[in-house]
């Protein structure tokens, strides 16, 4: 038995002893000291041995006074004073006294409501919390490639005398002990890692640019895809069938997206801040900092083709030899097992550049044959080419216009870039230049159709006008449809009434009515006729009305009037 459980038992012999709970409590105190442990670890030791303390729970045991309405007004003071970055500005104990201070958790201690805020989760350590993990699964070599691009530890290309260039190409240098000189250096060196999610196996490159561009990531992604140069020992290749990258403006851009469009490539870009997200790329960074390019601090690179070249050389390496943490091979092993059928192998390099121009697109020819795209303007040339001709055209800055443009008929027509002076006159292309000998302009031939039209219009004989209708008493006499059928007379039918003559409207009537009279019509006149015609009248019905209005009936009608006019 060892000291532990010596202190233990003869506790448990004191216990039994003790009838009063000072002397109980005196002997956890002796045992807690003896062990250098607390009083509550004793406890718990002593229970796990039988003992008990023989005390009746309190009939309110479990409950508490702090309501849940109370407890969750204390978690959102504590959640309403967490910044963006899940700082806690205002901790439990200052949320418990400003919710007591406005009335709430009365009667009830900061340890009660910690306590009920954790029991409930709602504690401050439940708010940091961060969302758990999740293991993403791919299901076969090339299924998923995840890409990043990263700042290479050696950020500049170096000469021979430590000194570091502006521009790969610039004859300028600049000691790099120089902060203001820092700040003026463009160019830095990017390293390009995709990852295949199932094996691990991975491709590294080095570009030199002021950051990462649509044109880098498509020459890296043709890279990855193609063969390499070391054939069976580096077989990594073929065209996956998802691509996860970052939100970068490179993998977002219309040239790359394009890409993977044109691929069969499903692309994924992870949220922004969600490195889990890529977790195996940004660890594969991690591995080749602290292996290859840790060397670049013992021997820094001073030429891009050369880094690449170690650089491939160690991945090679690296892929054959080093094994994976999670399946325990070398990736390029269990790549090795990729199914003839998963193997999409790349297109040649002209078709791959060709694939990432962006789709093709609708334009219209200016009067100067100018097609205008994207801030640019081409002067487009070839056969029937004429103004405010639609034709289709796509962006492509592999080629040297920077542009391929196709007429309706799918023929692709030549384009040339027009560069513009400071006072926006094109330098180039079809111009007149006025009192320049060496710039006197050009011509643009005329079109197919407009030369046989300009042929037609100057000899009229090639078509007989003056015959055109010649034929047309010979073609009609060749039908005849109903054979000299007659039809029926057309009559009304029973009980239709014909109108007799155009309507007439209300007002229109009462016009005719007095030019009949030679005078207006009083308004008592002007009511009887508005009763007698209602909404309109035909010339038929007009007459009738005259006839009473001055005929045999018109006492009764004046009566009528000059009765109206005493009431």
């Amino acid at each position: 038995m060892d000291l532990r459980d010596q202190v233990y038992a003869r506790a448990l012999d004191e216990l039994r002893g003790a009838s009063r709970p000072a002397e109980r409590r005196a002997v956890v105190q002796r045992a807690a000291a003896t062990l250098d442990v607390a009083e509550a670890t004793v406890y718990r030791a002593l229970k796990a041995r039988g003992w008990s303390s023989g005390r009746q729970p309190r009939s309110d045991r479990g409950q508490s006074r702090v309501s849940d309405e109370d407890l969750i007004a204390v978690a959102k003071i504590m959640a309403k004073g967490r910044n963006k970055r899940g700082q806690a500005n205002v901790p439990t104990k200052e949320a418990v006294e400003i919710a007591q201070g406005q009335g709430l958790a009365e009667g009830t201690s900061y340890s009660q409501v910690a306590r009920r805020l954790r029991q409930q989760g709602l504690s401050m350590a439940h708010m940091r919390a961060p969302e758990p993990a999740i293991s993403r699964v791919s299901q076969h070599p090339n299924h998923v490639w995840l890409v990043d691009v990263s700042v290479a530890i050696q950020w500049y290309l170096r000469d021979g005398d430590g000194k570091i260039g502006q521009y790969s190409d610039a004859g300028a240098r600049f000691y790099e002990g120089k902060r203001q000189n820092l700040a003026e250096l463009r160019q830095v060196l990017l390293r390009y890692l995709v990852v295949d999610h199932y094996s691990g196996a991975f491709y590294v490159r080095y570009y030199y640019a002021a950051g990462e561009n649509s044109l880098d990531v498509v020459d890296f992604l043709y890279r990855a895809m193609a063969a390499k140069s070391f054939g069976s020992a580096y077989p990594f290749r073929g065209v996956p069938r998802r691509l996860v990258a970052d939100q970068g403006p490179a993998f977002k851009s219309g040239l790359v997206q394009h890409l993977l469009t044109e691929l069969h490539i499903d692309p994924e870009l992870h949220e922004k801040g969600n490195a889990k997200a890529s977790g195996a790329v940004e660890t594969r960074h991690n591995h080749w900092q602290r292996t290859f390019e840790g060397r670049l601090a013992l021997a820094p690179a001073t030429d891009l083709e050369e880094l690449n070249r170690q650089a491939e050389r160690w991945a090679a390496v690296a892929n054959a030899e080093r094994p994976l943490t999670r399946h325990g091979k070398p990736p390029m092993a269990l790549w090795a097992t990729i199914a003839p059928e998963r193997l999409v192998e790349a297109p040649d390099r002209d078709t791959f550049l060709q694939l990432a121009t962006t789709a093709r697109r609708e334009g219209v020819l200016t009067n100067k044959l100018h097609l205008r795209a994207d801030g640019k303007t081409w002067e487009i040339a070839g056969a029937h080419v004429h103004p405010r001709q639609r034709v289709q055209y796509r962006l492509s800055p592999f080629t040297d216009a920077g542009i391929r443009v196709w007429d309706a008929e799918g023929h692709e027509l030549a384009a040339t870039a027009i560069t513009f002076d400071a006072a926006g006159f094109p330098e180039n292309g079809r111009r007149h230049v006025w009192d320049d000998e060496a710039a006197p302009g050009a011509s643009h031939a005329p079109v197919a159709a407009q030369k046989l039209s300009a042929a037609v219009a100057t000899d009229a004989e090639q078509v007989r006008i003056d015959t055109v209708f010649d034929d047309l008493d010979e073609r009609i006499a060749r039908h005849a449809f109903l054979g000299g059928q007659q039809g029926r007379a057309w009559e009304p039918k029973e009980g239709q009434a014909l109108v007799e003559s155009p309507m007439l409207g209300s007002i229109e009537a009462r016009e005719r009515v007095a030019a009949m009279l030679g005078r207006p019509l009083t308004s008592a006149e002007g009511a009887w006729w508005r009763e007698r015609l209602g909404d309109g009248c035909n010339q038929a019905e007009l007459d009738r009305a005259w006839d009473e209005f001055t005929g045999a009936e018109a006492p009764a009608i004046a009566e009528r009037i000059g009765s109206s006019r005493g009431a």
